[in-house]
């Protein structure tokens, strides 16, 4: 295996790391090892000795990992998708990104949201006028990490203060907490942490009163979930990756197959943020094109699709 082939992203610039990502087919890699658990080793397609896997190692169609029993490792495929390989295997295509499925989701969304008036189509399908108080994050049954999570909320017209309820949706009594201001509001220390693995619903209102909108559902990821955030960001550090910056791509992906949705989005806008202007290339626009569907900002989701494929759907 060539020197090219075992350099891994702990030593490519920022720069080069966008060549990976927008380079055409005949140049990017097939998929990136995104995560690393045990002993897990490759061999070119072309043959050759197996060498042992790192972080951040470009693979190849035609690559075979060696598996060994009890490890683990997560492929990250130029598509957006990320894969685990428990048991050896031969790096092949797999179905794509679902990238035409979700132009043509977020498409209808935001004609509905058009046709039946809503100004706000932007801010996410499904959301009342912007003139009352509703819930803006976390929507849409994301996941969210923490226990005691952040919410974000538009404020109503004139409210100073806010009453925020919390229920899980299997059932239970809601809760309801006392908030001034606007927000961003984090459940705090003093109140009972939420459950991992549990859904849960939310919603907002005016203390003084007014229109309470619909609630919003989220998931609490579970205690193993969790834990394999914390390995993922470590394996990343560890190949000299900022997950939140040069390593923001790779980050956004895995983010986003654990239903971290917004924690996805703004890993992908850090590492935008390290690139030239118009420098990320379809891969990236791909990528954004199925978070922002997820979090029903369907207008943005056009667009990033429109920009990945030179023009839509």
């Amino acid at each position: 295996m060539s020197s090219i082939r075992l350099r891994v992203l702990s030593v490519v610039a920022p720069l080069a790391c966008t060549a990976v990502l927008a380079a055409p087919s005949t140049a990017q890699p097939a998929a990136l090892v995104a995560q690393l658990r045990g002993n897990v080793k490759v061999i070119a397609g072309g043959g050759g000795p197996a060498e042992p896997v790192r972080v951040g190692l470009r693979l190849e169609l035609g690559d075979s990992l060696d598996v060994a029993p009890g490890s683990r490792a997560t492929l990250l495929y130029n598509n957006g998708r990320l894969v685990a390989a428990t048991s050896s295997l031969v790096v092949a295509p797999v179905g794509g990104a679902g990238a035409q499925a979700i132009h043509a989701r977020a498409a209808a969304s935001l004609e509905e949201a058009r046709r039946q008036g809503r100004p706000d189509a932007a801010a996410g399908v499904g959301r009342p006028p912007p003139s009352g108080a509703y819930p803006l994050e976390p929507v849409r049954r994301v996941s969210v990490m923490a226990v005691r999570p952040t919410f974000r909320w538009q404020g109503g017209d004139g409210a100073s203060g806010y009453t925020l309820q919390i229920r899980p949706t299997a059932g239970g009594i809601p809760r309801r907490f006392s908030v001034d201001g606007t927000g961003p509001w984090t459940l705090p220390d003093s109140a009972a942490p939420l459950t991992a693995g549990e859904e849960y619903a939310w919603t907002v209102v005016p203390a003084g009163g007014g229109r309470m909108p619909g609630e919003e559902r989220f998931v609490v990821l579970t205690d193993d979930e969790r834990e394999s955030v914390v390995a993922f960001r470590a394996a990343l550090t560890g190949a000299g990756l900022d997950p939140d910056a040069d390593g923001g791509f790779v980050a956004a992906a895995f983010y986003a197959d654990l239903g971290l949705l917004h924690e996805a989005d703004q890993a992908l806008s850090a590492f935008r943020a390290t690139l030239p202007e118009g420098a990320a290339g379809p891969v990236v626009d791909l990528l954004a094109t199925r978070i922002l569907e997820g979090l029903g900002r369907a207008d943005e989701a056009l667009e990033a699709f429109e920009r990945a494929t030179g023009g839509g759907g």
